[in-house]
């Protein structure tokens, strides 16, 4: 089965050397104002669709696609299919951590926000497939009420399909963010299923025991 994949460096205190990202930023600084397309590209992830991106970037069809093609001509990004229903992957993992990173926390935020209402409102079928796509967005916005019910979500979705590493990752991103008792409990609760599957019975009972102690005190 095929899932677009959630960045982990992305918002969580990675960061490239200052010469590396000034490297990489002039390779997309030579691509005249498509600096803005790369940035909202990498908010969406290594591999990102045109429907997506052109509702967010809000650019007609024609420059869109010029713009894109002129990204794929420097080799920033490999595109598959054709547009309406193509699909682009930054050839590098750095060069989208790089436009990712010069973009402001505000409009990083702004766009994460974007990209999870979009979402929601025009692509149900695949939430209710990867809800960890709309945790991920709406964590990184800064929504944590509504990012903490998709992992939950994300969590039991990914255990019942035998992806348990993936399972435990988005109760651990629910722990993370909880700001109460019973979200807290419930992370905990979900992260230890996952540990008894993959034998760290020892992790899963200190789990188990945290979450009692909340339940109970």
């Amino acid at each position: 089965e095929d899932r677009y994949v959630v960045r982990g460096s992305l918002g969580g205190g990675f960061e490239i050397p200052a010469t590396l990202q000034d490297s990489l930023m002039s390779r997309l600084d030579r691509v005249p104002k498509l600096r803005e397309l790369a940035q909202i590209g990498a908010v969406l992830g290594r591999e990102f669709a045109y429907e997506m991106l052109s509702t967010l970037a809000g650019l007609e069809d024609s420059i869109l696609r010029d713009g894109l093609g002129q990204l794929v001509s420097a080799e920033l990004l490999y595109q598959r299919g054709r547009p309406p229903r193509s699909k682009y992957i930054f050839k590098h993992a750095l060069i989208q951590e790089a436009a990712y990173q010069s973009l402001l926390k505000r409009s990083r935020q702004r766009f994460h926000r974007l990209a999870a209402e979009l979402l929601e409102a025009r692509f149900p079928e695949l939430v209710a497939a990867q809800p960890e796509l709309l945790a991920h967005h709406f964590t990184e916005a800064g929504l944590t009420a509504q990012a903490i019910e998709y992992w939950f979500k994300a969590g039991q979705l990914l255990h019942d399909q035998g992806w348990v590493s993936m399972s435990m990752n988005a109760y651990r991103s629910a722990l993370a963010i909880a700001k109460g008792d019973a979200e807290r409990c419930r992370a905990l609760i979900g992260l230890a299923g996952g540990m008894r599957i993959v034998d760290a019975f020892d992790d899963a009972l200190a789990a188990l025991v945290e979450a009692q102690a909340l339940a109970t005190g």
